[in-house]
């Protein structure tokens, strides 16, 4: 009796340590799985990021090739004003050398604001799309999890029973 009490006693100690040791190892495994999710969310942190870099980079230039177009106007535009100013002021001081001068200028500009309006007289509204990659958003729904739960077990023959064998 007391060989089959201590047998007992040894059998639940280590049904106890398994007990700890399976916390323990259930605990390592949820931090593996934290860390899993961890990676994958840094991960689609550095594709979003890649991907708002690429957008602004497409944006400035965009924006770069836009405001060219704008500069290009207003100093045509400033140009006519000025040369229609002065036309103005030698047709009113009457100086014919000068108003041939300045009338031949004017026609300059007025040539090149006329080619520059027929080069870019399509008026383009300009934005930015987004197509998402839904490739990523498919394969993600169809995982069932992180990966695969796997249950371990090891077996153990008690001491001085050889034909017995514990699956823990």
């Amino acid at each position: 009796m007391k060989r089959v009490l201590e047998e007992l006693k040894q059998l639940q100690d280590n049904k106890f340590a398994s007990i700890r040791a399976g916390q323990n190892s259930y605990e390592d495994q949820v931090q593996k799985i934290l860390e899993t999710r961890r990676k994958i969310i840094e991960a689609l942190d550095h594709i979003e990021k890649k991907t708002l870099t690429e957008m602004k980079d497409t944006y400035t230039k965009l924006q770069s090739s836009l405001k060219g177009d704008v500069d290009k106007c207003a100093t045509l535009r400033d140009e006519l004003k000025q040369l229609r100013d002065a036309m103005q002021e030698i047709c009113d001081k009457s100086n014919l050398s000068l108003s041939f001068i300045a009338s031949r200028k004017f026609q300059d500009i007025i040539q090149q604001a006329d080619a520059y309006l027929k080069k870019n007289s399509v008026h383009v509204q300009v934005s930015i799309a987004f197509e998402p990659n839904n490739e990523i958003e498919k394969y993600l729904s169809k995982l069932s999890g992180f990966g695969k739960i796997k249950n371990r077990t090891q077996t153990l023959t008690m001491q001085g029973y050889s034909d017995q064998v514990i699956t823990q």
